[in-house]
């Protein structure tokens, strides 16, 4: 009886090393390849961390817009990506869907330095916005005097950042792909399936006090007007369908839609393809017509 207790006391907390997970660096040299392609951007945070990304700059096509109209969508990715992981989706955006996008490394990720953790993640999430809305939205206005709408963009643990972003600055839209609902849950979850068979019911997953914001989609969406658009694989084996759509149910956006993809694990969702794909060109299409919604002042 005393080892059962014992076990059962077991717990296993996530921490930001366990929660962010950077893959191996490339080197550096890749960040300012292909200038034809796309362009090197680069700031440096309030906590000194120098944050390097790439946009993909938006051509002119023959649909009556001028370029300095296009949208731009500020994506954040997953744990373990980083920049070169997300080359095809940034280009697909920018050529399929003729938008600006941009992404940025997380410190310590990438072409990126500083600290990986959660907090520092969240705060340089928001300067992202910052410099785009500042830097790189301001370089083309349109007609009125008003600047291109900016539309975040999350997947996985990346959207707990993009969702952080919509809440604290002015976005035209927010897109999130396989969202968490909530760190408990998230917890609960991880205990289930990620916990080696033998030692289930034995072995507590936890979430540190400072990585549970990252998690919890549900309390933060509570707050944003702008339109949401959620994509989900019907068969997420990392973060269940349900909690995507408990996320979309937090939402008080009039004009929200949640789309699930037959078949499509966490990892194997081909964005870019129907009915995600076509979703995300639809809801763009629309953004880009629009103002952007009102959200908390900086």
């Amino acid at each position: 009886m005393l080892t059962f207790l014992l076990a059962a006391a077991i717990s296993y907390t996530l921490t930001d090393t366990s929660v962010l997970q950077p893959p191996k660096a490339p080197a550096m040299a890749v960040w300012t390849s292909e200038p034809a392609t796309r362009e090197a951007v680069e700031f440096t945070a309030k906590d000194g961390s120098r944050i390097r990304g790439w946009i993909y700059r938006a051509k002119q096509v023959d649909d009556g817009r001028t370029v300095a109209t296009h949208p731009f969508v500020l994506f954040f990715y997953g744990s373990n990506e980083d920049l070169v992981h997300e080359e095809a989706r940034l280009a697909w955006l920018r050529d399929k869907l003729h938008v600006n996008a941009v992404c940025f490394d997380f410190p310590g990720y990438g072409f990126s330095t500083g600290k990986v953790n959660v907090k520092s993640t969240r705060e340089i999430a928001l300067e992202e916005y910052d410099f785009v809305h500042d830097h790189l939205a301001a370089q083309g206005p349109r007609g009125d005097g008003s600047l291109p709408a900016i539309v975040t963009y999350g997947w996985s643990i990346g959207t707990g950042l993009a969702v952080h972003v919509a809440s604290r600055r002015t976005v035209a839209g927010l897109i999130l792909q396989a969202p968490p609902a909530s760190a408990d849950e998230m917890a609960a979850w991880s205990s289930k399936h990620d916990v080696p068979r033998l030692a289930r019911g034995f072995v507590k997953v936890t979430v540190d006090a400072e990585v549970q914001p990252i998690y919890n989609n549900v309390q933060e969406i509570a707050s944003i007007s702008a339109p949401l658009l959620v994509v989900q694989g019907s068969e997420d084996d990392v973060v269940p369908i349900t909690q995507g759509r408990e996320v979309f149910a937090a939402s008080p956006a009039k004009q929200k839609t949640f789309v699930e993809v037959p078949g499509a694990h966490h990892s194997d969702l081909r964005v870019g393809h129907p009915p995600a794909g076509d979703a995300v060109a639809a809801f763009l299409q629309q953004t880009a017509a629009g103002q952007p919604f009102a959200t908390p002042a900086r």
